[in-house]
């Protein structure tokens, strides 16, 4: 009796192997097993002071991941980094390379709550985090040749850049942190460049007073222009601090200034625009900067307002001074 039930239950288990290999047989097979949402992936950390972490949410909210020093080839670990957040580690710079048009390193610091809106549709293909340096730059004023109060009153912009050259000779513009005593948001588009001075006509109010000197002879010039009662005019940029070791740092300066001019209180030459012919840019090493300096000399060209009265072109040059130390001690 059992043999013929064993016989029985092993010509049943063949039939169905059979029907398993049969060409027209269905098999239901789970390719991509959903993973339960609950269980959390492990992110990377770290200890070390030197980080730069990532936040699965704006705001630095959600799950953080933690990177130290060098991630040459950097994956980001959220699926949907949609609404990713950053931070850089206190007294550090992260160089961060995306995957765009440029693929030159953009220099980033702070806590940069938004920084989806930075990365848009791009991804990061490198980051490297090392200490942070400070270059600071106060403004002097300037110096011409002073003739009359209508002489000192000049108008336009002047801003001032700071940058690095990297190995392979590419220059990199580095953050401001600090304009005139205040800080900055690290998340600003523009904060690679300030403006020391911002005045876009001859009849638009220039709070500054007591900035410029006569160039006879020319001033050395040691305290900043005050910008408020308890700021000066000024700024600090953020480096790489081997780069300023290395001699790697460059200020580059953007002039176009322009004044007023008078030859004396009863003179009939009064001209409202003698202004320079062109914008110009001078990039110089900082490590070359004297604590108080100046550049220049540039020129401004104008007529009198009343050709009738007067001839002659008017040609006035100035210096324009700044002093390597932090205005806002």
């Amino acid at each position: 009796m059992k043999t013929i039930l064993f016989a029985f239950l092993g010509l049943l288990f063949s039939q169905f192997t059979m029907a398993q290999l049969k060409p027209g047989a269905t098999t239901n097979i789970i390719r991509n097993p959903k993973i339960d949402p609950l269980i959390k992936m492990n992110l990377p950390t770290t200890t070390r002071q030197d980080y730069i972490a990532f936040y699965e949410q704006n705001g630095f909210s959600g799950r953080e991941a933690r990177y130290a020093q060098n991630v040459p080839n950097f994956v980001m670990p959220f699926a949907d980094p949609k609404y990713v957040s950053m931070k850089v580690s206190p007294g550090h710079i992260a160089y961060i390379t995306f995957n765009d048009e440029f693929g030159s390193p953009v220099i980033f610091w702070g806590d940069n709550a938004n920084f989806y809106q930075r990365l848009g549709n791009m991804k990061i293909i490198s980051i490297k985090v090392v200490p942070a340096g400070e270059v600071v730059l106060g403004f002097g004023g300037i110096s011409t040749n002073i003739e009359n109060n209508d002489c000192k009153r000049f108008f336009g912009v002047l801003k001032v850049k700071v940058l690095e050259k990297l190995a392979n000779n590419e220059f990199i513009y580095c953050p401001v942190k600090i304009i005139n005593k205040r800080i900055q948001n690290p998340e600003e588009p523009l904060n690679k460049e300030a403006t020391i001075f911002n005045v876009p006509n001859l009849s638009s109010r220039n709070p500054l007073q007591n900035y410029v000197f006569s160039n006879n002879p020319v001033p050395e010039i040691t305290t900043p222009v005050r910008f408020s009662a308890t700021a000066n005019i000024g700024d600090l940029f953020l480096v790489n601090y081997n780069a300023v070791l290395e001699n790697r740092i460059y200020v580059e300066f953007e002039i176009d200034l322009h004044s007023a001019h008078k030859s004396g209180d009863t003179a009939s030459d009064f001209s409202s625009n003698v202004k320079m012919n062109k914008k110009e840019y001078i990039r110089l090493p900082y490590a070359e900067l004297g604590t108080f300096f100046n550049i220049g000399p540039f020129r401004a060209e104008g007529s009198p307002d009343n050709t009738v009265l007067a001839s002659g072109g008017i040609y006035k040059d100035f210096l324009v001074h700044f002093i390597k130390q932090n205005p806002n001690p």
